[in-house]
């Protein structure tokens, strides 16, 4: 719009020498123009893809393939936030091509002081969240990847905030992540670092399970036990984070009755909270089952019964 009033000032004067023929003004006017519609359009159906993720909605994306042909025969993706989001939008095209993924991831770090603060933070999340999948799908090297991207988030704070505050679950998943890779002394860093950043009535509970979460992995199941023992109260989320962990301390110190325990008050938990999403109780309503006959087998170790325990839990996914 400023291209195309400056444009119309000038069309009916005369030049000076100074500037080109309005014909050469108009033209460049309309290749901004263009290239202004496909980073829209990109980015509308890079929206509607995240949204068909969280929404139970399919999208119809309208002019997408003249679209994306257009952004190809007109060189547009030497613009980097058309580059990202054309290559996001290839990946959801072709979800197991990994090349695509560290194009993407190429154009992020190359080229990110030349994106603005929110697309910044939209492309990370979208990197964060294709790496987890790849994970997930059998990839085990893309959760270090994943870990990568989250860090340069956390250095320039491109991650998302709840109200000028870092998310409890971020907190928490820096937290995991970096234990998950065996990287304990970056975890304790970033707990001392950025237990501040959460929202104040929200601090305290998630440095005891974040310290608890630490400990259990660094075999410290004393410290564990203390830190879970310091939160009081709170959502589903930290209730199963809290019982799962409890579980986990229990059957590694052989208390295994404290185990069969906690899963019968876990258990009961999850049939009668109705805010439980219904993935997340299948999930953990699987967890259960597996560690219940853990615990039965090793009151009855049966060579029979272990093996096919051992096939039943090979044959589940990451998830």
């Amino acid at each position: 719009l400023n291209t195309a009033d400056r444009d119309n000032y000038y069309e009916h004067r005369n030049l000076s020498g100074k500037r080109k023929h309005g014909n050469e003004e108009f033209v460049r006017e309309i290749d901004i123009y263009l290239r202004c519609f496909a980073a829209y359009m990109t980015s509308y159906y890079v929206s509607m893809y995240n949204m068909e993720y969280t929404l139970n909605y399919g999208f119809e994306y309208k002019f997408y393939e003249p679209v994306m042909k257009f952004i190809e025969d007109n060189n547009l993706n030497a613009f980097p936030l058309i580059q990202a989001q054309y290559l996001i939008l290839k990946i959801r095209e072709n979800e197991n091509d990994e090349n695509l993924y560290y194009k993407l991831k190429d154009t992020y770090i190359k080229d990110r002081e030349q994106l603005a603060l929110p697309d910044r933070m939209r492309i990370g999340t979208l990197l964060v969240n294709d790496a987890l999948r790849r994970f997930k799908e059998g990839n085990p090297e893309f959760n270090r990847e994943r870990f990568e991207i989250m860090k340069m988030q956390l250095i320039d704070e491109s991650y998302t905030k709840e109200h000028s505050w870092l998310f409890r679950e971020q907190y928490l998943n820096y937290v995991m992540t970096s234990v998950q890779l065996g990287d304990y002394n970056w975890a304790e860093n970033f707990v001392a670092d950025y237990t501040d950043k959460l929202a104040p009535d929200r601090q305290e509970h998630a440095y005891s399970y974040a310290s608890g979460f630490i400990s259990y992995h660094k075999k410290d199941y004393q410290t564990a036990l203390k830190s879970l023992a310091a939160i009081k109260g709170g959502d589903y989320n930290y209730f199963i984070l809290i019982k799962t962990l409890y579980t986990r301390i229990y059957f590694e110190t052989g208390e295994y009755e404290k185990v069969l325990s906690v899963i019968d008050s876990f258990r009961h938990y999850l049939s009668s909270n109705s805010l439980v999403p219904g993935y997340m109780k299948a999930k953990y309503t699987n967890y259960i089952r597996i560690l219940n006959k853990l615990v039965l087998l090793k009151f009855n170790y049966d060579e029979f019964t272990a093996l096919r325990l051992t096939e039943e839990i090979n044959s589940i996914s990451i998830n």
